[in-house]
């Protein structure tokens, strides 16, 4: 299972990734506080017209690359509440995401028209 984000102008403009790494990502854009609650509550809701506008999914960009991935490299993993840890050990089966994942969605957020959530 999985999130995909389309874009709202060029639907076939995406990006997608499994849950796992959303919901991290999810409580990444919480930490920064640069959006209202309810609208960061509404991430978590999959195929709605909810999402991100474009100025606020380069918002979020921004703080993403000023704030989380200086702190990251190849090695690293972000959990879900917030802490890192440099490991190459294969998954763990526990909710993270990568600098890799986190550099692709702040790319994507940062060209995208916006987005909504399938």
């Amino acid at each position: 299972m999985g999130f995909d984000l389309i874009d709202l102008k060029n639907k076939e403009d995406g990006f997608s990734t499994n849950i796992w790494h959303w919901h991290v990502i999810v409580g990444i854009i919480r930490s920064l506080r640069v959006l209202p609650e309810e609208k960061v509550d509404s991430l978590n809701e999959q195929y709605t017209d909810k999402g991100l506008s474009a100025e606020e999914a380069r918002i979020v960009a921004a703080e993403m690359r000023s704030q989380v991935l200086p702190m990251l490299d190849q090695h690293s993993r972000v959990y879900f509440d917030g802490s890192t840890v440099r490991t190459d050990i294969p998954h763990d089966n526990v909710h993270y995401t990568t600098q890799a994942v986190l550099q692709r969605f702040v790319d994507y957020c940062e060209r995208s028209s916006g987005f909504a959530l399938w």
